[in-house]
C-alpha cells in the first residue's frame, strides 16, 4: 500500500472511545452500588445514567440499567437524602 495512512488518528480514536465506555461502565457500577446503599438518590439517578454509555451488549445492558433507574425511581423514598421539591 502507498499514500498516507490514518491509522494513528483510527487508534486514538478507537481508544478513546474504549477508555470513555470502560469509565461509564464503572460508573454504572459505582451507580449500582450506590442504589444497594440507599443514601443518595440524585448521585445514583446520574451514575446510572452514565453507565447506560457503556453500551453493554448493546441492547441488554442498557434495557437493565433502565429498568433499575425505574426502580430506583419508584424506591425514591427509601433514601436517607430524597425529599420532596
Amino acid at each position: 500500500m502507498s499514500g498516507e495512512s490514518h491509522l494513528g488518528e483510527s487508534v486514538l480514536i478507537a481508544s478513546t472511545i474504549a477508555a470513555l465506555t470502560l469509565l461509564a461502565g464503572l460508573a454504572g457500577m459505582v451507580g449500582g452500588l450506590e442504589a444497594y446503599r440507599g443514601d443518595r438518590y440524585r448521585r445514583t439517578w446520574w451514575l446510572s445514567f452514565f453507565g447506560l454509555w457503556s453500551r453493554g451488549m448493546l441492547f441488554i445492558g442498557p434495557m437493565f440499567i433502565l429498568l433499575g433507574m425505574g426502580m430506583t425511581h419508584l424506591a425514591r423514598d427509601q433514601f436517607t437524602d430524597y425529599t420532596e421539591d
